[in-house]
């Protein structure tokens, strides 16, 4: 009869040198980016305890997921397509979705978009990964604006990429401030940046949009100095007034890639972005797209559903629901918070980005902000590097504005428990 033996003392050491650990297979090159991880805000079970408000999700709120129509939509899906909408390849939701995406793109946005132009993806951040994949040698450069969004600062530090960032103001990234570094390349004979990553409309964290001329500005830099531009418009349809901004694509196709995605105006359940760029590009991206095409199923529940409704509507119905929350948001803030308190109003998107009073350090906020039932994500999360140490991001999408109002209080009362 077998039986197990325990190693001896001896042995125990022996076994120990010998155990298999799975990380030791990890390749020599894995960089983890530094700083906090998104998978910190983003990966929490989403609820209404009120017991702490948390203001740092991004989310939109669920209230307006269209349930009963997607469900609508995907009986039609089965019964019209049968197993084909399950099969690889997908049935005609596979073909339907990309040109709807192509004629509401080139309709609502203006943006030059022939069907080889366009790559479906998981989302605009598969866009990104895409975007590395294809352009970035380890130590190329990409460039961002200062603070941008931290999933874009892992997803190109992952790739090797070497990355700098450059100021904002209220009018968005400061275009003189790239262009004399690019002349000091230049003229020192330096690589140029193969890519630099923009949020133009209601930035992600700080809500500002650039303006017409910044837009312009840096589209000519690109041309001068034979750069792409990723340009991230996940929350462009969310404006709250006026008129839209020329996309930068619209402005210079030959040299930026938009990404967008049906995250923030449908459910980021489907995992639905698009990338738009030059065919050439394009083309290799969809080489490298290792799974090939977006989930099949998928694209046919929301082939179906976006067809039997008006999405012009749709989107003008989020427009006002969210404008009504930052209105509560902000309202709160002109009305209640202290006069050392800085914060960006923005036309449209998710957030408003917070300038904490010298006399509330961040740390303190942050060590605290449980204790007062409310919850944020620091700026530090939104900087190469250390960063600031006196903003914090705030969102207003998910809860209803008698629940900001209630979180916005708890913040402010938080930060004057710390006044000297």
């Amino acid at each position: 009869m077998n039986s197990f033996r325990q190693p001896s003392s001896i042995g125990d050491s022996v076994a120990r040198d010998l155990e298999f650990r799975i990380q030791n297979l990890f390749a020599e090159d894995v960089d983890f980016p530094s700083g906090i991880a998104a998978s910190e805000f983003t990966s929490r079970p989403v609820t209404y305890d009120e017991s702490i408000i948390d203001l740092g999700f991004g989310l939109p709120d669920p209230k307006l997921f269209h349930l009963d129509a997607l469900r609508r939509a995907s009986d039609e899906a089965i019964r019209t397509e049968g197993p084909r909408a399950l099969q690889y390849g997908g049935g005609a939701g596979m073909m339907r979705l990309p040109e709807w995406v192509r004629l509401v793109q080139t309709r609502r946005r203006n943006i030059p978009c022939n069907p080889g132009d366009l790559l479906l993806t998981h989302g605009s951040s598969q866009g990104m990964d895409l975007l590395g994949r294809l352009f970035l040698n380890p130590g190329d450069e990409v460039w961002f604006e200062r603070p941008t969004y931290f999933g874009a600062i892992k997803i190109f530090g992952l790739h090797g990429a070497k990355m700098r960032d450059f100021p904002m103001d209220e009018s968005g990234l400061v275009t003189d401030v790239v262009a004399s570094e690019l002349k000091k390349r230049q003229k020192a004979a330096l690589p140029m940046p193969k890519l630099l990553y923009v949020m133009p409309n209601y930035q992600n964290p700080t809500g500002r949009t650039m303006t017409l001329s910044r837009r312009t500005e840096l589209v000519n830099l690109a041309k001068t100095y034979r750069f792409a531009i990723v340009e991230d418009d996940a929350y462009g349809d969310l404006r709250f007034s006026g008129n839209p901004l020329p996309t930068l694509r619209q402005l210079c196709p030959s040299h930026v890639f938009y990404l967008s995605t049906l995250s923030k105006t449908v459910a980021p359940g489907f995992r639905m972005g698009w990338l738009i760029g030059p065919e050439e590009a394009v083309t290799k991206l969809r080489e490298l797209k290792a799974e090939g095409a977006n989930g099949g199923f998928v694209q046919e529940i929301l082939s179906v559903f976006l067809a039997s409704m008006d999405y012009d509507a749709h989107i003008s119905h989020l427009q006002n629901y969210y404008h009504r929350r930052r209105d509560a948001m902000v309202s709160f803030l002109e009305r209640d918070f202290p006069p050392e308190v800085g914060w960006t109003t923005p036309d449209g998107g998710f957030f408003v980005w917070l300038t904490l009073p010298s006399w509330a350090p961040l740390n303190k906020v942050m060590d605290l902000r449980r204790s007062a039932g409310v919850s944020f994500i620091p700026g530090t999360a939104f900087y190469l590097g250390e960063g600031s140490q006196n903003h914090v991001r705030l969102s207003f999408s998910l809860y209803p504005p008698e629940l900001i109002v209630e979180g916005m209080r708890r913040l402010r009362d938080l930060i004057e428990s710390l006044r000297p």
